[in-house]
């Protein structure tokens, strides 16, 4: 183990000290565990679409703060379902034709997103949420 002065006064002496690790904790195995169980899914899919955002997501919602990480993970499933609705409503009216419609729906069901995170009382998921139907619509549309 190693200390790290965060910071040190006019006198010399540090004001605090951190002490930092290098074992390996729970947060990174679980953050390896639930990378794999994207890569997973992916297989079991067919390897259809891009598991780098889900792994992305997965690793996100790893954060240390256990606190938030119940608002994450809502954030993350009301972005992935008004996303994968917005896939549904592309394919059901055909917007592949159409570019300029397909990017307005994009932008307007940023909408929905924002607004659940509201009514569901996460407005701190809003991030989140935009970042998992971004990922959705904008790399899996068409």
């Amino acid at each position: 183990m190693y200390s790290l002065s965060l910071c040190e006064p006019e006198s010399g002496r540090p004001e605090k000290e951190e002490r930092m690790s290098r074992k390996v904790g729970m947060r990174i195995v679980k953050s390896c565990i639930a990378a794999y169980l994207c890569f997973v899914v992916y297989m079991l899919r067919g390897q259809k679409g891009i598991p780098f955002y889900s792994v992305i997501a997965s690793i996100f919602c790893m954060q240390p703060l256990l606190s938030r990480s119940g608002e994450r993970m809502k954030g993350t499933i009301i972005g992935v379902a008004v996303g994968i609705f917005t896939l549904c409503l592309e394919r059901q009216f055909h917007l592949d034709e159409h570019l300029w419609i397909h990017y307005l729906l994009l932008a307007v069901m940023y909408l929905p997103v924002l607004y659940l995170t509201v009514i569901t009382h996460n407005p701190a998921s809003s991030f989140i949420a935009c970042v998992a139907y971004s990922s959705v619509t904008v790399s899996h549309g068409f």
